[in-house]
């Protein structure tokens, strides 16, 4: 009888020893949840801003084709005056060396 007490003891240490291994592999466990959690977060707080950064960043192409279509415009005009300027100069020196 006393044999089969030690037995059931040892049974009991086995399984107290297993349980013990369970819970410490269940916190390690839970502790790795808790990271990936956290990187997840900061992975999709990540992608939010690159999002945003996107949306910017069109946001600004737009507006640099728009500047440059103002200055396309603003150098056409500005070469259509200097091309008036140098014809009346040409006139003006034309009517001056006639005139003389």
């Amino acid at each position: 009888m006393l044999e089969k007490i030690e037995q059931l003891e040892k049974c009991v240490e086995s399984l107290i020893s297993m349980l013990e291994e369970s819970r410490r592999e269940n916190q390690e466990m839970h502790a790795k949840l808790e990271r990936m959690r956290t990187a997840v977060g900061s992975q999709t707080d990540l992608l939010e801003k690159n999002q945003d950064l996107e949306g910017e960043v069109g946001s600004l192409e737009t507006e640099v084709a728009g500047m440059t279509d103002r200055e396309t415009q603003i150098r056409d005009r500005l070469q259509g005056i200097l091309a008036r300027i140098d014809s009346l100069q040409l006139e003006l020196t034309g009517q001056a060396q006639s005139g003389h």
